[in-house]
């Protein structure tokens, strides 16, 4: 690779996220393979030194949170100080800046607007909620666009008609070595897991509604997350099995994910999800919601009329079918003995997704453009 300078810019340095968490084990990853990167995060956190911060800087990565109060702190009074940081990493080496999501696209593109060293990648990570008014005044601050998956690249050309040769598709990855090695969080009887924030895009209650219905009380259904629908869901809730964990740290999530029996996945859309990688890599079974990036991840096909789909790994079920979410359930409390199978298969699955091979990736994408004349 061509000797450059390569800083990711996130909106915050929480620990939850996938987003946050891919960034993380992509630094890592490239610092691994020679790469001088460096991290920045925007808006303040009280997770600021978290684990993850903490590894980073302990294997030589410069990590800056600049501190913003909020978005709208961030835009108004940030923009000069981000400029500043990146000036500061860059010096006169060529740069790549890649921005994470919606405000760090805005600022990233704003701060490097001058700097003839440095450049901007954009990873598209999900169906980001308006978001045409940061695509349309920085798209010509962009010089490549890498989408997560296929399905968010053809999203991005419906969306936004970015050009195909703007476009470089790059799967997420994870540290499946070091995610291997979580510790099973103990635990009695059998456990239903899901994660992410409780918002309308995870699709919970459909699962609320099944979990009311079954009502099992040797099964518990944990869920992990928090957010805008948390009080709504808990409302809906009338089981004692249903079980709301709040937030945790990622070690704990993937703990809780490794001592789990199924994870269920119901989303209404996802970019391609690190979690989902995540629990792969611990070798858990899943159920995962009928939606484009789920079936480009897992090589599978569309279910069309029939419900759910049972799968090597676990299950394929159309995204608002309660009915299907519950016999899909039924189907695997009633056959411990294909576990195991599912088990090694979505060990298997998660062979896919090495945050090492992703590294590279990016690190080829990055030298096709980042020299040239700007």
């Amino acid at each position: 690779m061509t000797e450059m300078k390569i800083i990711h810019i996130m909106d915050n340095l929480n620990v939850s996220g996938g987003v946050n968490s891919f960034v993380y084990d992509l630094c890592l990853a490239m610092k691994k393979q020679g790469i001088d990167v460096s991290l920045i995060g925007i808006l303040d956190s009280k997770e600021k030194n978290n684990d993850s911060v903490k590894k980073l800087r302990e294997n030589g990565i410069e990590v800056l949170c600049l501190g913003a109060k909020n978005k709208k702190e961030a835009i108004v009074r940030y923009c000069s100080i981000l400029r500043k940081s990146i000036e500061h990493i860059a010096g006169d080496k060529p740069t790549v800046c890649n921005l994470h999501l919606k405000l760090s696209v805005l600022l990233g593109g704003l701060a490097t607007i001058g700097l003839k060293n440095v450049k901007c990648v954009e990873t598209y990570h999900s169906q980001y909620s308006h978001y045409s008014l940061e695509y349309n005044l920085m798209k010509y601050r962009i010089s490549l666009y890498i989408p997560c998956s296929k399905s968010a690249g053809i999203e991005m050309q419906s969306r936004f008609h970015v050009p195909t040769k703007k476009m470089h598709v790059i799967s997420n990855g994870i540290d499946c070595k070091s995610i291997s090695k979580i510790m099973p969080e103990k635990k009695k009887g059998i456990t239903i897991l899901s994660v992410g924030r409780l918002t309308k895009q995870k699709n919970y209650p459909v699962m609320i509604e099944v979990f009311n219905e079954l009502d099992l009380k040797d099964i518990k259904y944990n869920i992990i997350g928090s957010g805008e629908d948390e009080e709504t869901l808990k409302q809906m809730t009338t089981t004692e099995s249903i079980h709301f964990l709040g937030t945790m740290e990622r070690e704990s999530v993937l703990a809780q994910t490794a001592g789990a029996d199924l994870i269920c996945m119901p989303s209404l859309w996802e970019g391609l999800s690190i979690y989902m990688m995540e629990a792969f890599s611990l070798g858990r079974p899943m159920i995962l919601s009928d939606i484009p990036s789920f079936r480009e991840a897992v090589d599978e096909r569309k279910l069309g009329e029939k419900p759910y789909r049972k799968c090597e790994w676990g299950y394929l079920v159309k995204v608002d079918d309660q009915k299907a979410y519950k016999a899909a359930i039924i189907n695997f409390i009633e056959n411990k003995d294909e576990w195991e199978k599912m088990q090694i298969a979505s060990l298997k699955m998660a062979e896919r997704f090495d945050i090492q091979i992703t590294s590279r990736k990016y690190a080829e994408a990055y030298s096709s453009f980042a020299t040239q004349e700007i």
